[in-house]
């Protein structure tokens, strides 16, 4: 792989969380989470490996000052620090 390769996929994880970021709904942007582990992880793994790890739920991390019921429900505020 070159060695350019890891600049090359943060770069377009990048431009994507840009792109979503400017013309979506910010509370949207977790939905991207599997493709972008996907793109992030296929160099380096695999395809069949990186598709199996993107597919995996994960709870998302707690957020400093959420209300209580926020992250029992699962839904964040948008604005925040995260621990």
């Amino acid at each position: 792989m070159p060695g350019i390769a890891p600049e090359a996929i943060a770069g377009g994880i990048w431009q994507v969380l840009h792109n979503h970021i400017e013309h979506e709904p910010a509370q949207d942007i977790a939905e991207l989470a599997p493709q972008l582990v996907y793109v992030a992880l296929t160099p380096f793994i695999g395809p069949k490996e990186a598709a199996r790890i993107a597919r995996r739920r994960t709870v998302a991390a707690p957020v400093v000052g959420a209300p209580a019921s926020a992250v029992v429900e699962g839904r964040q505020p948008s604005v925040s620090r995260r621990i």
